[in-house]
Formats: structure tokens, sequence, C-alpha cells
């Protein structure tokens, strides 16, 4: 079983070309499950649950990929624990289930400086020797502000969740990040809102 980890970092960047990047691994049928429900309200009034239903909608819209969304709470961290580092993928192996929340620390480790959110994929070898992935869930920095909001980055209002939540659904689905296109997969935020033909051409690659 092989697992790996992904994080937004909190600075802005801007750049032009399109040069999607995958990592190889991806979910048989190119469709999975995501539990939605993250209790509470940003200060917009939206709540957070609504905001990752959308985005989820969003990539399942615009793609191939499908995202069957079940509004109930799944706790991300379920089955994971502090590893002995206290940095990197936490030890455990999940619960098969894909969950999401915001959480003090990567399920017992430490968030690392500027860092938003992070996805914790598994996957496992298939017959024909790729990676399908088994689980992949979404820790949201909570030391971190957060609203929900359209149009440029406003660091008084902190990070859009909309667009924090479109890039690790990114990764859900197997993207890596991008260093060269203007596009939700970026490594840092800024001020794209919405998926981007980079995305879109990403996604459609991996799961045409």
């Amino acid at each position: 079983m092989i697992k790996w980890i992904l994080a937004l970092l909190l600075a802005m960047l801007s750049v032009t070309a399109y040069s999607f990047s995958i990592n190889g691994s991806k979910w048989p049928g190119g469709a999975t499950h995501l539990h939605v429900g993250i209790p509470g309200l940003a200060a917009s009034g939206e709540s957070w649950r609504n905001a990752l239903r959308r985005a989820a909608q969003e990539w399942t819209d615009k793609t191939p990929f499908r995202f069957t969304v079940l509004d109930s709470y799944r706790d991300p961290c379920q089955g994971y624990r502090a590893s002995g580092s206290g940095s990197g993928f936490p030890a455990g192996t999940g619960d098969d289930f894909n969950g999401a929340d915001f959480t003090s620390t990567v399920c017992g480790n430490e968030y690392g400086t500027g860092v938003l959110a992070v996805t914790l994929v598994y996957t496992e070898t298939n017959q024909l020797g790729a990676f399908d992935i088994t689980e992949a869930d979404i820790v949201f920095n909570s030391n971190s502000r957060f609203d929900i909001y359209d149009g440029p980055f406003v660091s008084s209002r902190g990070a859009d969740f909309t667009r924090v939540a479109l890039h690790e659904l990114g990764h859900v689905m197997g993207m890596g990040h991008e260093q060269n296109a203007a596009s939700i997969m970026r490594a840092n935020i800024g001020n794209v809102f919405t998926l981007q033909k980079d995305d879109i051409d990403g996604a459609t690659t991996l799961y045409q």
C-alpha cells in the first residue's frame, strides 16, 4: 500500500502556461463518495458543507470524474494517529471512507508553515501494476482563517474555503500540483476560484 500527502500553501503566485500534472494514481471506475457534513457556518453565512458540496459538483459537472456527495459527517482522522516523527503522513490505515473537517493537526502531526489544507491519499496496487486510490481524506487547518467568497484573494477575510476545497478535491481524484499554469491545482492559493482549462484537461486525461 502506498500513501501520499499533498498540501495547499497560503501565498500569492500568478502564471499563464498550461501543463497539468497527474500522479499516475486514480479511482477505479472514475468515481468515489465524499462525506461533506462539516458542521458550522462561514462568516459569509454559508455552511462549510454546502461549499464543499458545490466544489465536488463543479468537478463532477466539468470533468469525467463523478463524486457521490453524502451529507453525513465522517471524521477524516478516523483510523489515523500521530506518526513517530510528528510530521508527514500520519500513522494508521484510515477507515475506508472519504471524510473532511477542520483540524488543528494533520491527524496528530503538525501542519507545515502556511499550510491551509492537506489531503491524505491511500493507494493499492492493482493487477496491472498501477495504483488504485482506495481512500482520500481532507483536513483543513483550523489554525488558519477561512471564509467563503468569490473573486480575488482577500487576506483580511482569510482563505476562500471553496477554492481550497476545489484544490484538495483535485488531489482526491489523483491530480498533482501544477507548477506553470494559472489553475486551481497551483500549490499556492491565488485569485483563481473556479476550475480552469488546465484543471479540466488534467482530470479528463486521467479519467477519459
